[in-house]
């Protein structure tokens, strides 16, 4: 097959990243000789991730999130300007000859610098809802690979190009038993297993409500499986530890197909990519979607799937969820 080079543009969120990868690796096992140029953010996050593969050529770039601060506004404008000229740049030195973009701030100027080379860019929308930055790079393409039917409602000029969400794992890894799996991590297969998934960032809510769950029930055969996230530095070994739970905690996993196969249940909010991998899975869980004054399309993800996977997605909004929801499921 002939050599040819494709850029992935994602940043600041697992749920860009990880597909991103997922889908560059299959490019990799069709063709062998495929070149990949991967921008993403110079984040701590965007780093962690990506630090395990090295069969990208990763190229950091200084974007931010947009600032609350006016004062800091200038700074941002200039990171913008040095990402879109570092891009086009790059993207011309490497012959660069397909962009694939899942979204992101990241993504815009890169994929302006790609319109003004002429090279072809492929967008996809993991969540119901379309992010800011696809909808606006939809004005550069003719169509975009969407996850969910009911997005092509948010396209109404644009073909849309039904696609399964770029799961991480191997369809082998399924016939590993929870058995196997508990004792690959060295739980006890006589309790009950809940995994708690806040996401690449982790959730203080979810932290808090397994905390206060734990404390309150700590007379039940449990053992948790803990993703905390990297901004929370409470000593959650020591919490498990003289509550007399078994527990595994970890800010981020790059193979955590152990622990899913391992749990009961499964804690957690409502990215598009959690959801995804859970149903790979076939695993119940209760998930609580992250709404702010500026998104809601975790509450729509959630909602969908639970509409067509009633036995394994329990969906209750953050102000109303309590204990009793999670002793339900056990």
């Amino acid at each position: 097959m002939k050599d040819k080079s494709i850029c992935y543009v994602a940043g600041h969120s697992g749920g860009h990243i990880i597909p991103s990868i997922t889908h560059a690796k299959k490019e990799l096992e069709h063709n062998s000789n495929t070149k990949i140029l991967f921008f993403c953010t110079n984040a701590e996050l965007d780093k962690k991730i990506l630090e395990k593969h090295e069969f990208l050529n990763t190229v950091y770039l200084p974007i931010t999130n947009i600032p609350k601060n006016k004062l800091l506004l200038p700074k941002f404008c200039i990171n913008l300007l040095v990402s879109f000229v570092k891009s086009l740049y790059l993207l011309k030195k490497h012959n660069i000859k397909n962009i694939i973009s899942m979204g992101g701030l990241v993504s815009l100027p890169v994929c302006f610098a790609g319109k003004i080379l002429g090279i072809s860019i492929q967008l996809y929308e993991l969540n119901v809802e379309p992010g800011k930055a696809i909808n606006l790079l939809s004005k550069l393409t003719t169509d975009v690979n969407i996850c969910f039917p009911v997005t092509q409602k948010y396209f109404p000029k644009t073909k849309c190009n039904l696609v399964s969400y770029p799961v991480r794992f191997n369809n082998d890894i399924k016939n590993i038993t929870q058995e196997a799996a508990l004792q690959k991590i060295n739980l006890n297969a006589e309790f009950k297993t809940i995994l708690v998934l806040g996401g690449s960032q982790g959730s203080l809510f979810l932290n808090n409500l397994i905390k206060q769950f734990v404390k309150e029930n700590s007379n039940l055969k449990l053992q948790i499986i803990h993703q905390t996230g990297q901004l929370d530095n409470f000593d959650w070994q020591s919490f498990y530890k003289e509550l007399n739970i078994p527990a595994i905690t970890f800010d981020y996993h790059h193979e955590p197909e152990y622990y899913y196969i391992a749990c009961d249940i499964i804690i957690c909010r409502s990215g598009a990519g959690t959801l995804a991998e859970i149903l790979f899975f076939q695993k119940k869980c209760l998930t609580i979607p992250l709404q702010t004054s500026y998104t809601n399309h975790q509450k729509y993800n959630a909602l969908e799937l639970e509409k067509l996977y009633p036995d394994l997605i329990h969906v209750i909004e953050q102000n109303k969820v309590n204990n009793l929801d999670i002793k339900k499921l056990i």
